[in-house]
């Protein structure tokens, strides 16, 4: 039997398949997407990544958080007097899921390339603790497309369901975060209004333990009074008592239980 038919014989296996050809758009665009996979490697032993925006535009604020939302990332956002601090949960702080959240990170991770203005710190568990920095001028370049918006499963059905309730409440996404008292800050999902009446809705699918209790005691403390939080039931059941501002799902949000809350919460 000659060389060729043993190979023929075993081509089946995924370590006798040969490369032989690749089809990239250019060099250049290789060159690119190599050098943001380095970066991608390192945040999947990535303890925390944080982000620094300043004076970042409304737009591309509202953009890059539904890409924290729609990877599913645990965060918290820090205002300051010229931006924010975003700081993202890497998979090395969690107990569990840690694969599967470190590939939701590296994925994120472009997106963050397609703002004009940050700096990125991220602490790395890599043969012992080590610091990754980079900023907007490290010539890295994302391969996504620049939509602009980004919508989890349970948002887009929950916008399906309220709006055929039609309730005379207008609903939209185009809405920044929401001071707490400079501990915090809210990032609402949507924003409800009606007879010169404003509501807002957030909703918590992916965090680790203690983080609800937290955004709980941050709107007591804080506010806003009008803000309405779904809250996936796994956690809600972890957190115990929760205050009426609270809307548990499992995995659709109950779009008249929220009318409800923010009828009585809207002002």
């Amino acid at each position: 039997m000659c060389s060729s038919d043993l190979a023929s014989l075993y081509a089946d296996h995924a370590d006798q398949q040969v490369l032989t050809a690749v089809d990239v758009p250019s060099p250049e665009w290789l060159l690119h997407r190599y050098n943001v996979a380095l970066v991608q490697a390192l945040l999947l032993k990535a303890t925390e990544l944080r982000v620094e925006l300043r004076r970042p535009e409304p737009a591309r604020t509202r953009a890059l958080l539904r890409s924290v939302k729609f990877h599913q990332l645990i965060f918290d956002l820090l205002p300051k007097a010229d931006g924010y601090d975003l700081v993202l949960d890497g998979p090395a702080s969690l107990f569990s899921q840690t694969t599967r959240y470190g590939f939701a990170l590296a994925k994120f991770f472009p997106s963050l390339l397609l703002a004009p203005a940050w700096e990125a710190t991220a602490k790395v568990d890599w043969r012992g603790p080590r610091q990754l920095r980079l900023n907007a001028s490290a010539g890295l370049r994302s391969h996504y497309q620049d939509r602009g918006v980004w919508e989890s499963r349970e948002s887009v059905w929950f916008e399906e369901r309220f709006r055929a309730l039609d309730s005379g409440w207008t609903l939209d996404r185009e809405v920044l975060p929401l001071d707490q008292g400079g501990e915090g800050a809210a990032v609402p999902d949507f924003r409800f209004r009606k007879d010169g009446r404003t509501a807002w809705l957030e909703i918590l699918g992916f965090w680790r333990k203690g983080s609800v209790a937290r955004r709980v005691a941050l709107l007591r403390r804080h506010g806003p009074p009008n803000l309405v939080l779904a809250v996936s039931r796994r956690l809600a059941a972890e957190e115990g008592d929760l205050p009426d501002a609270v809307v548990p799902f499992a995995e659709v949000i109950p779009a008249r239980e929220v009318l409800r809350r923010i009828v009585a919460v809207a002002r």
